[in-house]
């Protein structure tokens, strides 16, 4: 990726909504419904309006009113929908945190909802010692681990299915899934990439290497099963572009995948301790109920020992 254009894929108020996801050889209506692989779709939104018209990027849910997206996301529309409908209220009391390691800020950050999603499950994390990246440990062409992408970002314009390079469409918007494959991840800065820890995927061109990020998916999930389980492994934040800005190439597997465009995603298992020191505090709308619990356990508390008391008195 000598060559390629490394660019943020968000930060433009003014550009409309569009589809998720630019997928190999599909067009713009697939890929849009749960792949009820497991996968945690649901948990993946878009920054929005009240309205849920637009969207300024993706984010994904952790659990206890608390979401994480790119730091370069603009929060400033003060909402999040998870289905393009429904929305809620970010909580501006709340102070988002940009997440950082040894040092070194990422582009991540969590914050939190004014009150918790309903029937939304939160994301779950690896940390780095039980992070597993490959099927198999060594080689030029090693074996990849299989991911899935789900985000808010952009669609592909009119260009033919399958084409090598495609232009992206920025006329609708909806959510989208695509699978990957994880490529390389580093824990140090390589040319102009940002020095905080980061995985990669190439665009390729059959269907285990078929989506690529865009413009909008800045903040959205990428998934992988481990045992059984799903994990967010990667928070979306950069896209190198081969061909051009606002393009997807899509290449046959050389080098490593060399050919393609390089999607960069945050490390999430390097931010895992920090992200739960964060998200351990419950969101406000729960801060009243335990309030409550608190007060009346304290009063059955004095009444049990008024009773006893009195019963040692009698």
């Amino acid at each position: 990726m000598r060559n390629a254009v490394l660019s943020a894929l968000l930060i433009s108020a003014a550009a409309p909504a569009a589809n998720a996801v630019v997928l190999y050889g599909l067009d713009n209506t697939a890929n849009r419904t749960d792949p009820g692989t497991g996968a945690p779709w649901e948990s993946v939104a878009k920054v929005t309006k009240s309205d849920a018209v637009g969207l300024s990027g993706s984010a994904v849910y952790l659990g206890n009113g608390y979401m994480v997206t790119a730091n370069h996301v603009d929060l400033s529309s003060g909402y999040v929908s998870f289905d393009g409908a429904a929305t809620y209220a970010i909580d501006t009391s709340f102070a988002s945190v940009q997440l950082a390691s040894g040092g070194v800020s990422a582009d991540a950050k969590v914050f939190r909802l004014a009150s918790a999603p309903i029937g939304i499950s939160g994301a779950r994390l690896l940390s780095s010692a039980s992070e597993k990246f490959w099927t198999s440990p060594s080689g030029a062409n090693r074996s990849a681990a299989a991911v899935t992408l789900v985000g808010w970002g952009v669609g592909r314009n009119a260009t033919a299915t399958g084409a090598g390079l495609v232009g992206w469409d920025f006329s609708t918007s909806a959510k989208r899934w695509g699978s990957n494959t994880l490529n390389n991840y580093s824990l140090v800065a390589a040319e102009s990439r940002p020095a905080y820890d980061f995985i990669t995927t190439h665009t390729g061109t059959d269907s285990s290497t078929e989506a690529g990020a865009t413009y909008y998916d800045s903040g959205s999930g990428l998934f992988q099963q481990i045992s059984g389980t799903w994990y967010m492994v990667g928070l979306t934040a950069l896209v190198s572009n081969r061909g051009g800005d606002y393009t997807t190439t899509f290449a046959a597997e050389a080098n490593n995948g060399s050919n393609g465009d390089e999607n960069l995603f945050v490390r999430m298992s390097s931010y895992s301790a920090q992200i739960a020191s964060i998200t351990a505090v419950p969101e406000p709308s729960d801060y009243a109920k335990f309030a409550a619990f608190a007060t009346l356990a304290i009063s059955a508390s004095r009444r049990l020992q008024r009773r006893k008391r009195a019963d040692r008195a009698a």
